[in-house]
């Protein structure tokens, strides 16, 4: 059962702190001199002019030609189906983890990862069918789903990287959770804002669901946590 890569001193060659010819190397800049006269503030600055001048990151299609709370609404509901849609694949490759490493006392059963997968999907097909009715295109591509997705490729990156443990799957996709939480809040309040009592009590039984999804990752982190250190301890008693 691979819980988490070893802990036992490898050939891991960063950290210049305690190397012993890091005043040789801290000399090398020094005596090559600055490659730009550029300053961080410079930077910041130039960054700044780009900003001021480039074109947003997304756009709301032409259609269909809705009030400006509806244009809110169709935004965050394109954004929430991004991020379920790609909900629904991390799960899956988190599922692929579990049946890579294995499990671990406490943590979470193939089944416990499927049943949370098709939660997600069927999220994934709640918010696809409300685009609809607000006489959106699911398949649109808003400012806020472009947003979501650029955020979440990370997370994709490390759950299907070979060399991380299912702990580490676990670790990542609680920050996809936190954010799942935090987005279904602002469709409630948004919602309530605009006064769509329709889609309240949708959206309420979605966060409660997406929490309990928080809910069990945490349990599941905290049980691979207590199980790494009783593996480094059984195996500093080895050696």
């Amino acid at each position: 059962m691979k819980i988490q890569p070893s802990l036992r001193a490898g050939d891991n060659r960063t950290g210049l702190a305690l190397a012993a010819d890091r005043r040789g190397m801290l000399d090398i800049p020094h005596d090559l001199g600055p490659t730009t006269r550029g300053t961080a503030d410079q930077i910041v600055r130039v960054r700044a002019r780009y900003a001021h001048g480039c074109r947003p990151a997304g756009t709301m299609p032409r259609k269909p030609q809705v009030s400006e709370s509806q244009v809110q609404l169709l935004d965050l509901l394109g954004a929430r189906l991004a991020f379920e849609r790609t909900g629904v694949r991390l799960y899956d490759a988190l599922i692929g983890k579990l049946d890579a490493c294995g499990d671990f006392a406490g943590g979470p059963s193939h089944g416990d990862l499927v049943h949370v997968r098709d939660e997600e999907h069927a999220h994934m097909r709640m918010l696809e069918g409300l685009i609809v009715e607000q006489g959106g295109d699911p398949t649109a591509v808003t400012p806020s789903a472009n947003r979501e997705l650029i955020a979440s490729r990370g997370i994709g990156e490390i759950l299907v990287d070979p060399r991380s443990t299912l702990l580490d799957g676990l670790e990542t996709i609680a920050i996809a959770e936190l954010a799942d939480h935090e987005q279904w809040v602002a469709l409630v309040e948004l919602v309530r804002e605009i006064r769509r009592d329709d889609l309240i009590r949708v959206f309420v039984a979605a966060q409660s669901t997406e929490d309990e999804h928080l809910s069990k990752v945490r349990a599941w982190i905290s049980a691979g946590r207590a199980a790494v250190r009783a593996d480094v301890d059984i195996d500093h008693r080895r050696h």
